[in-house]
């Protein structure tokens, strides 16, 4: 997956974006590098690389910083949490049999029609709409030629 024109974008907006807005955009960047071709991490360093431009020394120094760690292939930048984005992404992943445990622990509400509760359609011996609706004549028909409607 070729991941490049978002890469450029997201390292286009670190710049500009407020401190505590950084490290979580870094991480979303480390991560999509991550998941790219294998190839795409050197131009994901370049990409960053490209922060000399940066005004803000402290945040020049720390876009450097996570280019290298992203060329080299480890972790640029860690959640609030303090994990690396594999980590997060492992720490929010159950495996088949933890879903199973915890759905033994505390069981989904039973469908209506397990309980043999009616559902909401009416029955089949509703008398909802057995006879024609009133006919008015303060309306004119929507549709001339069907049934009770006048002709002007």
């Amino acid at each position: 997956m070729d991941a490049t024109a978002a890469l450029e974008s997201i390292a286009g907006l670190m710049a500009s974006l407020p401190d505590e807005s950084v490290e979580g955009l870094l991480v979303t960047f480390d991560a999509l590098a991550g998941v790219s071709d294998e190839g795409l991490r050197p131009a994901a360093g370049e990409i960053l690389r490209k922060a000399e431009s940066c005004q803000n020394a402290a945040r020049r120094h720390r876009l450097l910083s996570a280019a290298g760690a992203v060329a080299a292939g480890q972790p640029c930048a860690r959640t609030a949490d303090g994990l690396t984005w594999k980590q997060a992404a492992g720490a929010q992943t159950v495996t088949r049999a933890e879903w199973e445990e915890r759905i033994a622990r505390t069981p989904l509400p039973a469908l209506p029609s397990d309980l043999g509760e009616p559902e909401e359609e009416e029955a089949e011996d509703s008398p909802y709409m057995e006879e024609e609706p009133p006919a008015s004549s303060a309306c004119p028909p929507l549709f001339p030629g069907t049934r009770g409607a006048r002709a002007t």
